[in-house]
């Protein structure tokens, strides 16, 4: 039960979270308390702090939550639409369930983490890259 209490708040939070922010997540505070400097730290007069530009965290964090509950479920629906559209290409053919199966087994075998640290590698230096790969 406390589990789903959780669940349920978080789910709150991300689709009302514009409008229980306490600020606007786009405005700038442009003086700070005196003495201080950006980032301000957790405190008055925001309670997570602020970021760089003088924007409080909170606020991005609530407003932001909206767009990443949305990632993660249109992520969940194309997995699930691939997973049923391998189902059914392998449902035609023994050959083709033989393939998928083998290809299913290569990729449950890669740790996510190596592949995620691959995908960063390969897409963080785009443009800017002009050796090989793996540096060579």
């Amino acid at each position: 039960m406390a589990g789903l209490a959780c669940a349920g708040l978080r789910l709150f939070w991300a689709l009302y979270g514009d409008r229980i922010a306490p600020y606007e997540a786009v405005v700038l505070l442009v003086n700070g308390p005196s003495g201080t400097e950006r980032p301000l730290p957790p405190g008055q007069p925001f309670i997570f702090g602020s970021d760089a530009l003088g924007r409080d965290l909170l606020s991005l964090v609530l407003v932001g939550a909206r767009t990443t509950l949305a990632i993660v479920v249109f992520a969940g629906l194309a997995r699930l639409a691939a997973g049923f559209l391998l189902a059914v290409a392998g449902s035609w053919s023994r050959l083709a369930r033989i393939a998928l199966d083998g290809l299913a087994d290569l990729v449950s075998s890669v740790p996510s983490t190596i592949v995620a640290v691959v995908f960063l590698l390969a897409f963080s230096q785009q443009g800017t890259r002009t050796r090989g790969f793996f540096g060579s």
